[in-house]
């Protein structure tokens, strides 16, 4: 497991060698705290992606990585602009990455949609309309993936909050309201309300500091 986490820190870095050395090291740390694996287990092999907050780019770039040549086509939306000229860098044509919202684009364009530790940064009053969108974009049948960390346990949710809280107001490597985690419940409930019936949750914590929550769901 070292091996293979040591390989994909290289070319991690490798692949962001024209972004400034703090996006480098942010995507680095990025890699080592968020369970990857297992967020690109539950992608399909093909099909149209489109990953909604993709900051940097990091989750395209390692699905391209993964499937070389890519057997899909990847997109990536973000309001960071800086973070978007990242991931162009990064992916070098091997995703189309824009600057934006995904209540811009058209309907039913998409067989996949992950959105990946975006609803913690948000007003949980303004979920349904991300998520519905995000619904909205999908083909019928559809996989919608949301990775988010949960309240539990209790003492990982107030060491991730410290780490995010960092983040946001000191380092502002981080763009959002102040973090908030809430229940697995209330995150898939947020899910099936939007149009997606949620068909697996599965914790991915294992040994990180955060309580990592994927919750893969179809379009009805």
């Amino acid at each position: 497991m070292a091996a293979v986490m040591a390989n994909a820190l290289l070319h991690i870095w490798r692949a962001y060698r024209q972004c400034p050395i703090g996006s480098r090291l942010r995507v680095l740390g990025r890699y080592v705290l968020c369970p990857y694996p297992a967020i690109l287990r539950c992608l399909p092999p093909s099909g149209r992606i489109l990953d909604v907050g993709c900051g940097d780019g990091l989750l395209l770039f390692l699905l391209s990585r993964e499937s070389q040549p890519p057997a899909g086509t990847y997109d990536g939306i973000d309001p960071a602009e800086d973070k978007i000229d990242n991931a162009r860098r990064a992916l070098d044509g091997l995703a189309e990455c824009k600057v934006g919202r995904v209540a811009v684009l058209p309907n039913e364009t998409y067989d996949c949609v992950s959105i990946m530790d975006v609803l913690y940064l948000m007003p949980q009053k303004d979920w349904s309309e991300l998520l519905g969108h995000a619904v909205r974009v999908l083909r019928t049948g559809g996989r919608l993936i949301v990775k988010e960390v949960i309240d539990r346990p209790c003492w990982k949710r107030w060491v991730t909050y410290m780490e995010e809280l960092v983040a946001i107001k000191l380092l502002r490597m981080t763009r959002g309201q102040s973090p908030h985690f809430e229940s697995l419940e209330t995150y898939r409930t947020a899910i099936e309300q939007a149009g997606a019936e949620v068909i697996r949750v599965e914790p991915v914590g294992a040994w990180r500091p955060a309580a990592h929550c994927l919750f893969v769901a179809r379009k009805r």
